[in-house]
């Protein structure tokens, strides 16, 4: 997974892209007890992450924005890996497991993920 992460983040960068790295994890419903919000951005840096959040918040609510996990104090090894040793922009999502087991769950996720991240990035430009 990780040479081909290395593969084609190494590609898009010699062609002059600006690749954005997005991690795409799940979550279970609860965490101590306490139920965690239907999908959360996890980030150490604001852009373009909070504008996912603010894409996702049109769509459903609540959205964790840096919770559960606070991304400034989490390290992870695919961001520290592939993507702060070249400044390139990142953050991840973790969606709630048993929305994804629903029937349709992953098509519907998939898609308000999706359009998210795409607004965030049209934003941008």
């Amino acid at each position: 997974f990780h040479a081909l992460v290395g593969e084609t983040v190494a590609a898009k960068r010699r062609g002059g892209g600006d690749p954005l790295i997005v991690a795409v994890h799940s979550y279970a419903p609860f965490l101590d007890g306490l139920a965690r919000p239907p999908v959360a951005v996890i980030w150490d840096q604001p852009t373009p992450a909070t504008q996912v959040v603010a894409a996702l918040r049109r769509e459903v609510e609540p959205v964790g924005d840096n919770t559960p996990y606070d991304g400034r104090l989490a390290r992870g090894y695919t961001f520290d890996r592939h993507a702060r040793p070249f400044g390139l922009r990142r953050f991840a999502i973790e969606v709630r497991q048993d929305l994804l087991g629903e029937p349709g769950g992953v098509a519907t996720w998939t898609r308000i993920v999706g359009e998210a991240i795409a607004a965030a990035m049209q934003a941008r430009q």
